[in-house]
């Protein structure tokens, strides 16, 4: 990019949503009125997926011609993201873009050159947002997780930024991921009422009558204790922050977790997103300054 930096479009896409909205980089601000978020089928087939993306692209740049914008994507993995491959497979989303170059595919739908987008890793795009838009200082060493759909992780230690990809790691008889998310929230709500719940935010307004959802949320407290106590004692973080949309439910795990940790003497001061979705987008457009 020249000197004037200008105004970029940040996109995030999740599990089952796209995100999109205009960051204008000279203001360091997020131009709230193109802001976008709409549901996507990740089952669906890769020209279906693809489309749906490129709709929502074209509801948030509307008039602007696309082919004078940079764009910077936060996608989660797994994915080769200098050349856009996705590998992701196995995660009960965007199985049909396993092995295609998503960079091409979206570079030719929407008209402009593959040059134009940059694509990075959701978690280290959420935790680039966090730093930048709340000013913390270069020399702080951050973690992050993104919690929703899957179970993101990131690290900010000597000026570097990277992705922990602690989603795969062992825990208890699987991986961090299937104990850590949205998926874990819903289907152990399941099994202990017999009620199929579609969402968070249904599960979050359901914890003040229900003792089964008190109980869903003290374990996901428990299940998350473990993780972010091997995270600290593995990258002695500052500072560490929470995102996703399973942080709206904050209130009713991260007293337990902060309990947690204070038993294993970890004091490192937790924070929940100041800008929740729209850090990762922030982050994303902030790959071409």
């Amino acid at each position: 990019m020249d000197s004037k930096k200008g105004i970029v479009l940040g996109i995030y896409i999740s599990g089952f949503h796209i995100t999109t909205s205009l960051v204008d980089l000279d203001k360091d601000e997020i131009l709230d009125e193109t802001y976008y978020r709409t549901r996507v089928n990740s089952w669906a087939s890769s020209d279906m997926i693809i489309g749906a993306w490129c709709d929502a692209i074209k509801n948030t740049v509307k008039d602007i011609p696309l082919d004078t914008l940079k764009i910077g994507i936060a996608i989660p993995g797994q994915f080769d993201y200098e050349n856009g491959i996705s590998y992701i497979k196995g995660n009960k989303k965007y199985d049909s873009l396993y092995g295609l170059n998503i960079k091409t595919k979206l570079a030719q739908k929407l008209g402009i050159m593959p040059e134009h987008i940059r694509m990075l890793n959701d978690a280290t795009a959420f935790l680039q947002g966090e730093i930048l838009a709340n000013g913390i200082d270069k020399s702080t060493n951050v973690i992050a997780l993104t919690l929703g759909t899957g179970l993101g992780t990131a690290v900010y230690s000597n000026g570097v930024m990277r992705d922990a990809e602690l989603w795969n790691s062992f825990f208890k008889d699987g991986r961090a991921e299937n104990y850590i998310s949205t998926r874990w929230l819903l289907s152990t709500y399941f099994e202990s009422a017999g009620i199929n719940i579609v969402s968070i935010k249904a599960l979050h307004n359901l914890y003040k009558e229900s003792a089964t959802v008190k109980s869903v949320f003290r374990d996901f407290a428990a299940n998350l204790g473990v993780l972010v106590k091997q995270f600290v004692e593995a990258e002695h973080p500052e500072l560490i922050v929470l995102g996703g949309d399973i942080t709206m439910s904050a209130k009713y795990f991260v007293p337990q977790l902060q309990k947690y940790l204070a038993q294993h003497n970890i004091t490192t001061p937790i924070v929940i997103s100041s800008l929740g979705n729209k850090s990762a987008i922030y982050g994303a457009a902030c790959s071409w300054l």
